[in-house]
């Protein structure tokens, strides 16, 4: 027999727009940041990534950690003169979503 008193299980659903923009960019998934250059506090909130850039299901996130590393574009107006068809490195900045809530919770599903 299982007792207890205030057993709540919560569900959350998080989700996120990919956009398309008039210079034809795009937001992007990133991979999560590896190697010695980068800082122990933004490697471990980058934990429970996986390597697509979303968070592993049974992945558990404490509060900060980041569960969507999206990326924007910097430039998101066309560009005026010079080809079209001429390809533009344009630097995109780091947009992520993090896990707001101070309790810990478990990733369930990834769609």
């Amino acid at each position: 027999m299982d007792r207890g008193f205030g057993r709540c299980q919560v569900l959350r659903k998080y989700s996120t727009m990919i956009k398309s923009y008039p210079n034809r960019t795009y937001d992007r998934l990133a991979d999560p940041q590896t190697g010695d250059d980068v800082p122990k506090a933004l490697r471990m909130r980058q934990d429970a990534l996986d390597m697509d850039g979303i968070a592993a299901p049974g992945e558990k996130l404490e509060n900060g950690m980041i569960f969507i590393n999206k990326q924007s574009p910097t430039e998101t107006s066309p560009r005026v003169g010079g080809s079209a068809s001429e390809p533009v490195a344009i630097p995109y900045k780091s947009a992520p979503l993090t896990y707001k809530y101070p309790g810990e919770a478990v990733v369930d599903k990834v769609f």
